[in-house]
Formats: C-alpha cells, sequence, structure tokens
C-alpha cells in the first residue's frame, strides 16, 4: 500500500479537474464549480494529483511547468490546511527554521534589487553595485545543505513509506535549478560589465525556484510526511543530518555514539582468502582509505558505502537499500542506467569520470564487481580526491 497517496473520492474528482486544466479541457467555469473540493483539499491528496499529473507530462521542463499551473489552483486549498510540529520532531524544525533564514535572506535581497531597478546613475557605478549584491545573493548558496539533507535522508524515508514517487525527481530538479542559477550569478562576479537583462532574468529564475520551493515543503511535503513517519524515525532523521550539516543555523557537529566510524561491538572474524580479519578492523581499513566506496547490488540498490573522515559527497544510512536511480539528480539517470546496462550486459567493465567540486579535482570511477564465473553482481563507484596527485612532480623515494 502506498502511504503517500490518496484514493478517495475528492482526490479523484480534483485529479481529473486538473489533467482537464492541462489538456485546455477545463477553465476558471469548471474551478468555480469544485470550490469546495479545492478549499479542503489535504497534502497527501494533493501528492495523489501530482503524481497523476507528471503521468501525462512528457519531460522534465513540462512536468515542472504543469505542476506550476495545478498547484496554482490548488494553492488556496493548501494553504487552509492546519497541522503541527511536534515538540519531538527536531528533524523538520532545523527544515522549517532553514526555511524562514531563507525567506528572510530573500525579503532583504528583494528590497534592494527594487532600490536597484530604480537606480539613475550611470552604467559603471550601477555595475558596482549589482557586483555587491552578486556577493550578497551568493550567501544563499547556504542552502546546499538543506537540499542535500531532503535528496538523501527525507526522499529515501518516503521512498521506502510511499515507493516510486514520481514528485520527489522534480523537487531535486528544482534543486538543480537553484544551484545551476546561482552558479551562474557567481561567473557573472568576474566579468568587467554585467548584461543587466540577463542578471535580472536570472534572478527571478532562482526567486521563483527557491520561493517554489519553500512553498512545496510547508504545505505538501511535510504535512504529509507527518502523517506516516513515527517518531522514532523522525529521530534517526535527525540523527543523520549531522552528517550532512545545516543551512543558515549553528549547530555543533555530534560524535557517533561509539566514537568510531561504523563501529560494532563483538569479535566476529571473516576470511577474506588472503587473510583473516575482524569485522572492526576490516571497517577501520575500509574507512581509512582516502577515499569513498559505494557498492550497488545487481538488483541497482545501493549496499554499501565507506565512511572516511572526510567525504567527498555525502551518503547517509538512509540511502542503504535505495534504487541508485533514486540517488541522482534526474537529468543524470540515463547516464547511470547506461553504465549500469553496460556492466551487465558485458561490454563495459569500468567507466571514468573527472570533474571539479568545491576548489578540487575529483576523480569517479565505477567498476562492474563480477564473480569468477563472470557474473556481475554489482558495481563499485570509488571517489577520489586528486587535487593533490595533479600537482605531483619527480620521485619521492623510502
Amino acid at each position: 500500500m502506498n502511504m503517500l497517496q490518496a484514493n478517495n473520492e475528492r482526490s479523484k474528482r480534483l485529479t481529473k479537474l486538473c489533467i482537464e486544466i492541462i489538456e485546455k479541457k477545463s477553465g476558471k467555469a469548471e474551478i468555480l464549480q469544485f470550490t469546495e473540493d479545492l478549499n479542503n483539499v489535504r497534502p497527501i491528496e494533493v501528492i495523489s494529483i501530482v503524481e497523476a499529473v507528471i503521468d501525462i507530462s512528457r519531460n522534465m521542463a513540462e512536468k515542472k511547468r504543469n505542476l506550476s499551473k495545478i498547484l496554482n489552483v490548488l494553492h488556496k486549498g493548501i494553504s487552509k490546511y492546519k497541522w503541527e510540529l511536534s515538540s519531538g520532531n527536531l528533524f523538520l524544525k532545523d527544515m522549517m527554521s532553514e526555511n524562514s533564514f531563507l525567506k528572510k535572506e530573500l525579503a532583504e535581497l528583494k528590497n534592494e534589487l527594487k532600490g536597484l531597478n530604480i537606480e539613475t546613475e550611470n552604467s559603471i557605478l550601477r555595475n558596482e553595485k549589482v557586483k555587491g549584491l552578486i556577493d550578497k545573493i551568493l550567501r544563499l548558496k547556504n542552502i546546499e545543505s538543506h537540499y542535500v539533507k531532503k535528496e538523501n535522508i527525507l526522499f529515501p524515508y518516503l521512498e521506502k513509506k510511499g515507493g516510486h514517487l514520481k514528485c520527489l525527481p522534480v523537487m531535486w530538479s528544482i534543486h538543480d535549478d537553484v544551484r545551476n542559477a546561482l552558479k551562474k550569478i557567481q561567473s557573472m562576479r568576474n566579468k568587467k560589465r554585467i548584461n543587466f537583462e540577463n542578471f535580472y532574468s536570472i534572478i527571478g529564475e532562482l526567486f521563483f525556484s527557491m520561493y517554489a520551493m519553500i512553498f512545496r515543503e510547508e504545505l505538501i511535503l511535510y504535512p504529509a510526511a507527518i502523517e506516516i513517519f513515527a517518531d522514532e524515525e523522525w529521530e534517526s532523521m535527525y540523527e543523520e543530518s549531522f552528517g550532512i550539516g545545516f543551512s543558515f543555523i549553528d549547530k555543533k557537529l555530534k560524535k557517533s555514539k561509539s566514537g568510531i566510524p561504523g563501529g560494532v561491538s563483538g569479535t566476529d572474524l571473516i576470511n577474506l582468502g588472503s587473510g583473516i580479519l575482524d569485522v572492526e578492523v576490516l571497517k577501520l581499513i575500509l574507512n581509512f582509505l582516502p577515499l569513498d566506496i559505494t557498492f550497488v547490488d545487481e538488483n541497482d540498490k545501493v549496499a554499501y558505502f565507506s565512511q572516511p573522515s572526510t567525504r567527498i559527497f555525502p551518503r547517509t544510512k538512509a540511502i542503504i537499500g535505495r534504487e541508485v536511480q533514486n540517488c541522482h539528480p534526474p537529468e543524470s539517470v540515463d547516464r547511470v542506467n547506461n553504465i549500469i546496462n553496460s556492466f551487465r550486459n558485458g561490454s563495459s567493465s569500468k567507466e571514468s569520470f573527472r570533474i571539479f567540486y568545491k576548489k578540487k579535482y575529483i576523480l569517479i570511477d565505477y567498476y562492474a564487481v563480477r564473480d569468477r564465473e563472470g557474473i556481475y553482481k554489482g558495481t563499485l563507484e570509488v571517489t577520489t580526491d586528486i587535487t593533490d596527485i595533479n600537482k605531483l612532480t619527480g620521485e619521492k623515494r623510502l
């Protein structure tokens, strides 16, 4: 049973209405006929409607356009829905606090932008003012931890309760819209002359995406999640959030209860063929390797990841058992599938990628893992920071 979708008569009626709106078979007159339904719609019902609208949309751009249209129709009713955040739900409390700080930042920036729009000074002075404003806009990059917690903690938990939810990749795509807009704005900072028309256009996209995300989180996603998760699950999410960090709010990171990454008690021994190791020692070895390891099994499910002291990309225990396709931005899923399919059919055994990430040069290798008979058992991802390696010259002998 999908716990995140409604199957009542109201959700069916509104789903039919919204699809007809998308297909231009219904308009204002028909919307007025459903006033009572629209005024009483619940978040879980909205998710059902959203899933149906996504089903009739052809690509990601169309999905986002269609959802904006129908959420505008549902906005009034969703805004009326009352939900309470329990005092013990520290995960959502932090997420809501982060949104509050973001809204404050956006409001302040909007006021400064209004002032900039009526400036009459010469273009050189205006150019410098825009660059100063860009520095303030780039503070919004702080929202990254908030989005990463959704992608790597909340989304996996939702998938376990609600199955394959098509709305989650759409939300992830909007996260990426924010990231891309901020990258474009940052690139403007170093230009001698700024194209003001382009600047305002990107700012408009950024603000639209950020406000859209706040709306969808606080009026749909969070109140729907409140209905399906137990206190222990929220507590687990909160504990995992310390592995990623926080946006705009200052919280000290907590040490693991064992004091050792992935620590366990006991003296279980594992015969590795070339040696016998205690489980605890094996975990220490894997976690002390200067790289990130993630293993995806033959069924495309995340089965393991190492826990080095400093990770390059975030991982949380919530992703264990998650389909690897759901661990990537929707625009990257086709490439992920192509790699796995080539490993599965034997046409390839390794794929490598190199990227610049947070001022570091990162090597990402994917390996096909096969048993002695050559049967595909999964994919191993190895991520290495090669920034310093690239600087090596000459020799240094022992």
